[in-house]
């Protein structure tokens, strides 16, 4: 009902006879999708709420979901749930959880999910450590690999007196 106030408000104020499509447009986008409407203080409270939360990931995740367009069903008993709704960002339509409408829905789209959604710091360290033991391995098994070749070749050098074909002695 805010932006809708608001939008109302703003329109009238313009004392315009016909309002079009476009010049309605034109409206929303100075009160709510420009640079300047970003510190407009229904938005703010919106962003502040979810990025203050400490369960932002769970949050981000949720609402990403609801920007794909996924089912999301209505739990009255999740608490990430009730933060979405009480943030204004989801409403329930038949059960499952929609945009709240088209500005907030541009303004926090999933470009902005994924610039606000925190690093999963367990998961970079365990991909680390994945990646450094992936590596010792093929050290250690090429090192392995390369020490049985010098051998076949010395044995072959030793009982043949010729080098191997490869070249190695």
């Amino acid at each position: 009902p805010y932006l809708t106030q608001k939008l109302c408000k703003a329109i009238i104020e313009a004392k315009g006879s016909r309002w079009s499509d476009e010049q309605t447009d034109q409206v929303v986008h100075d009160l709510f999708l420009s640079q300047e409407a970003g510190k407009e203080e229904n938005i703010t409270f919106v962003r502040d709420f979810i990025l203050n939360q400490a369960n932002r990931r769970n949050l981000l995740n949720t609402y990403r979901q609801v920007l794909r367009g996924k089912e999301v069903s209505d739990n009255e008993r999740s608490p990430i749930i009730n933060q979405l709704k009480l943030a204004g960002l989801v409403k329930t339509e038949e059960g499952y959880l929609q945009n709240r409408n088209a500005i907030y829905r541009q303004l926090f789209d999933e470009q902005w999910v994924k610039k606000n959604m925190p690093i999963n710091w367990p998961l970079m360290a365990a991909i680390t450590f994945g990646l450094i033991a992936a590596l010792l391995i093929i050290y250690f098994v090429a090192g392995w690999w390369q020490a049985g070749r010098a051998e076949d070749a010395a044995l072959a050098l030793l009982t043949t007196g010729t080098p191997t074909p490869t070249g190695t002695f």
